[in-house]
């Protein structure tokens, strides 16, 4: 039996990943919107490591005490509103830091991006929805809701549309308004 030498694989190993994946790698973490989307995710993470902390105050585990010493003084709900104001907005963010990066990237008006972006969104949110309410005689019944916008469209289960929508119509417009120069 030969005796394998573990030094000598791995550089091998090391020479194959600068060879093939490294590359690969570099082409993928300079494409504009990978750049955009890192930079947006970056500059939203101040509103969530905020948030995070106000979690931590509000969570800490020094027992039931505690938890009705904050529910008796009204201190959960003013530390619960910073973190439902992140959470259940958090594509609201995105969308606008999204914009405003992508903008940056063209070499244009930033705030444009962020407006033009925000405003793509809110053109594929839906301003009805169906809630229950509860009648006069006690009943409950469903009802349309017209010229409302749901909280829950802007929360973390708005975030991929997020990326999606702030990227193709704003990038479209941008490669639409720049001209090649050359």
């Amino acid at each position: 039996m030969g005796t394998s030498n573990p030094a000598a694989f791995l550089d091998r190993f090391s020479a194959w990943l600068e060879e093939k994946l490294v590359p690969m790698t570099d082409k993928i973490t300079n494409n504009r919107y990978v750049k955009v989307l890192m930079d947006s995710f970056m500059g939203i993470s101040a509103l969530t490591i905020g948030a995070s902390f106000f979690t931590l105050i509000r969570s800490l585990p020094l027992g039931e005490g505690y938890t009705a010493f904050l529910e008796q003084t009204g201190l959960f709900e003013i530390l619960n509103f910073p973190i439902l104001i992140t959470s259940e907005l958090i594509s609201l963010y995105l969308i606008l830091a999204i914009g405003y990066f992508l903008a940056k990237s063209f070499g244009k008006k930033p705030i444009n991006g962020a407006l033009i972006a925000l405003g793509s969104f809110l053109m594929v949110t839906p301003f009805t929805s169906q809630m229950q309410v509860v009648l006069e005689n006690g009943e409950t019944a469903m009802a349309t809701v017209s010229n409302a916008l749901q909280v829950s469209s802007f929360g973390a289960t708005g975030i991929f549309l997020a990326m999606i929508v702030a990227s193709f119509p704003s990038g479209f417009m941008y490669g639409l308004t720049t001209r090649d120069s050359s």
